[in-house]
């Protein structure tokens, strides 16, 4: 259970690492994984999901715009559902998790950490990305 549990807090810090990230604007790989490894715990399959953010952020955001409905764009979501949504893919395509539970712990991070029922917007989104 407390494996379970430690697997939990550090997918939660990811996300919040990766929010810090998107309110400073800051992606210069080197910068950002001495930070990753001198704030955090993080073993090498989540500073891995680091890495893939950095590296695959601008692809990211271009699959979620696909989905995006037509008065949408990624600049009108909010910089919180932005690291749900960017930490859940990308820990998706390091780990290949399955895809229900990923989504499961997004929503629980929308539902702890957003706005009323963006968990909703967050399972739509993730679950036509991730397929």
């Amino acid at each position: 259970m407390e494996n379970t549990k430690k697997r939990w807090e550090k997918r939660v810090d990811v996300f919040r690492f990766i929010y810090s990230l998107i309110l400073k604007n800051e992606y210069n790989e080197d910068e950002v994984l001495q930070e990753a490894n001198s704030k955090y715990d993080f073993d090498e399959e989540h500073l891995e999901t680091i890495k893939y953010f950095l590296t695959h952020r601008e692809q990211i955001i271009k699959e979620i715009n696909n989905f995006l409905i037509p008065h949408r764009t990624w600049n009108d979501i909010k910089e919180v559902d932005k690291a749900i949504l960017l930490s859940a893919i990308s820990e998706f395509r390091v780990t290949k998790m399955d895809k229900k539970i990923i989504i499961d712990q997004a929503i629980v991070n929308a539902k702890n950490y957003s706005s009323e029922n963006m968990y909703k917007f967050i399972n739509s989104i993730l679950d036509k990305v991730l397929n």
